[in-house]
Parts: C-alpha cells; structure tokens; sequence
C-alpha cells in the first residue's frame, strides 16, 4: 500500500519513518531529495508492504507535486506539538491530500514530538481529527513512543481494505448468478 507523508517543515516526517524503518533517530539535516522506502511485515498472519513516500523538503513550498499524493491508500498528517504553526500546517496538508489523491485515502493525523511540551490543544486536535474522519495518533520519533502502533494500524487497515476488494467481485458474481437464475425462472 502506498503511504506519503505530510506536514510541515522540521515537523519530524522523515525522523518518523527513520524510526520505523531502521529504529534509528537523527537531527542532523533536513530532507533534501525525494525519498521512497519500502517496508514488509506480518500482521494478524498477513503479509503487508508498504511504500513509504517523503515529501523531499518540497513542504517548505507548498508545492509538493500532484503525482506523489496519486493513487495514495494513507497518509499521515505529521504536526509538531511543540508549534501551533506546526498544527495549522496540518490543516493545509489534509486538504491537499483531500484534493490531490484522486482514491480514497485513510489519513492519520500524527502529533508528533510527544516528549516535548506541548503547546496545540489536545481537544481542538481531537476535534479536528474527528471532524476529518482521521485517525489520531501521538508519538515521538525520537523516543520511539507510538511509532509501532501507528505503523501495525496502517498495516490492520491495509489487510482489511485489502479482504474488502476481494470480497466485492465475489459477491458481485454472486449478483449477477441470483439475476441471472430469476431471467431463467421467468421472475420479474
């Protein structure tokens, strides 16, 4: 399943998917070029592969390109909770992926640097999740708090979205088979 990731610039983006892919955390530098990662695990006795997209500092523009939100199964909402800046930045970034992702899209908003003092209110961020039908995670990229959790969602939502694709040509078959019995009955 696709997964890109949004938010504001220093909100933590790449810091997060460092923390899951290699259980490493840096400060170092900010993400430069375009970067894709690939992840599979076992989840509930499936397989799961994610492709991981990071937006490549284009945040700083608002300008990150149509392509890397098509065709995008999740996306995260990252926000620092240390910025209120950080918060209204979400904003921003959930109505882009609203916009640009042409499918439909499970998006998480992620209040990340947890370890810090927060400074957005955890009631407007609930309510704004809520409002959203996003699904509100907190973490700490570099505490590691949160970050399998957010990661094995992602993986449940994707088993079940992907049983649900299967199941829908079955019983449209199914369908068409009860129609079809009617026709040659004569009913209707």
């Amino acid at each position: 399943g696709k997964v890109v990731i949004a938010g504001a610039a220093s909100s933590g983006k790449t810091c997060i998917i460092h923390r899951y892919i290699e259980n490493k955390f840096s400060t170092t530098q900010a993400t430069l070029t375009a970067d894709f990662f690939r992840k599979e695990f076992v989840i509930d006795g499936k397989t799961v592969g994610l492709s991981i997209w990071d937006t490549a500092g284009q945040e700083k523009f608002s300008s990150v390109s149509p392509v890397y939100f098509r065709g995008a199964q999740f996306a995260l909402i990252v926000f620092d909770v240390s910025s209120e800046q950080s918060f209204d930045s979400a904003m921003f970034w959930t109505r882009q992926v609203r916009l640009k992702s042409q499918v439909k899209t499970t998006v998480y908003l992620v209040a990340n640097k947890c370890d810090l003092m927060q400074k957005v209110d955890k009631d407007q961020v609930k309510d704004f999740a809520n409002e959203n039908q996003m699904k509100f995670f907190e973490v700490s990229a570099k505490e590691g708090t949160g970050i399998q959790e957010l990661f094995e969602s992602i993986g449940r939502e994707y088993v079940a979205q992907s049983q649900h694709e299967q199941e829908l040509p079955a019983a449209s078959q199914e369908i068409k088979r009860i129609e079809k019995t009617k026709k040659e009955e004569g009913c209707c």
